[in-house]
């Protein structure tokens, strides 16, 4: 959350005037985070929420901050539902066309090659480590099992694949990526249907 923080601040929050930040119940909370160092020193991260905060305040005043605490669909075709753990409004976005769909997983990951064979593996940032944890691997269980089409920001582009049962962990795989635009009329072509093939 606090990269998404980040660039509202850089934002000019008049070229946006009709936008609703639909985030998780309570992301603002909590408003520190302490990092623990190698010497025992805690060091709090408090900049990019007090940005957050500053950022979002007139959205806030204009009544145009709306959040949730159960599943629901945010816009036509878009269902959030809450994970809390990373954050506590850390959230999963799924966007439903044509009978496909692709969900958005946000923060629940950051390093593939460590976090998916061992999800129990957190960071510093996570705010509630064994909840992030438990989310990523009951997450990732459920997206193995289903085939689900995953998007995921941290990972090496183009960030979108499927997570695959591998031993007591998980692999990720991601589409193959390729610079030609389909017809508009084309439905997506997933090359993961009929298995995994890392």
């Amino acid at each position: 959350m606090p990269e998404l923080f980040r660039r509202i601040c850089n934002w000019t929050m008049a070229v946006t005037p009709l936008v609703h930040w639909i985030p998780g119940e309570n992301p603002w909370q909590p408003l520190t985070i302490g990092l623990g160092t190698d010497t025992g020193a805690l060091i709090v991260v408090q900049g990019p929420f007090d940005q957050a905060a500053t950022a979002l305040q007139p959205e806030v005043d204009a009544g145009k901050i709306r959040t949730f605490s159960a599943t629901t669909e945010v816009v036509p075709g878009v269902v959030a539902t809450l994970h809390p753990g990373h954050t506590p409004g850390s959230a999963f976005y799924t966007l439903t066309s044509r009978d496909q769909s692709l969900t958005f997983v946000g923060d629940i990951i950051h390093v593939a090659a460590v976090q998916a064979p061992d999800t129990g593996v957190t960071i510093a940032y996570d705010v509630d480590n064994a909840t992030a944890a438990a989310v990523r691997r009951k997450a990732f269980a459920r997206f193995a099992a289903e085939r689900t089409l995953i998007a995921i920001p941290h990972l090496s582009f183009p960030g979108i694949g499927h997570m695959q049962h591998v031993g007591s962990g998980f692999a990720w795989v991601p589409i193959p990526y390729t610079n030609r635009a389909p017809a508009s009329d084309a439905a997506f072509a997933d090359p993961h249907k009929n298995g995994d093939k890392p």
